[in-house]
């Protein structure tokens, strides 16, 4: 795994706990729609970070090996 993936992974990582966590303290303490809008844009970066991986990231040679 390169530098680059690694630092994508973590900060995807990050993104999707924070907007999980976010959007979870906004509905059940109640802190209001602004938390919750705030969690669905972070949950939105994660999925864009996650789509700057690399194809392959950590999965060895490319190669697949099971039926799609």
């Amino acid at each position: 795994m390169t530098g680059r993936s690694i630092l994508l992974f973590a900060a995807a990582a990050l993104a999707e706990i924070g907007g999980a966590y976010l959007v979870w303290i906004g509905i059940k303490e109640n802190r209001g729609a602004l938390v919750v809008a705030l969690g669905m844009l972070a949950l939105g970066v994660y999925g864009l970070i996650a789509s700057l991986q690399p194809r392959f990231a950590g999965l060895g040679d490319g190669v697949r090996r099971f039926p799609a």
